[in-house]
């Protein structure tokens, strides 16, 4: 017995739609990373000289 296949396009438009599903949960992650990322330089530059010598032992 022969699969019936979906219409031409369906199967086309249905892993368009998960692709673009990825691709926004990837820029999700990425503007995340980029927020705590600027978040960490702000943090770097408040803190005193002394403290990261402290901490890094030089």
């Amino acid at each position: 017995m022969k699969k019936s296949l979906p219409a031409w396009g369906e199967s086309r438009q249905r892993r368009e739609k998960n692709n673009m599903k990825k691709l926004t949960e990837r820029q999700k992650i990425e503007k995340r990373l980029k927020e705590l990322d600027d978040e960490n330089e702000d943090f770097q530059k408040a803190m005193p000289e002394w403290s990261r010598e402290m901490r890094f032992g030089n």
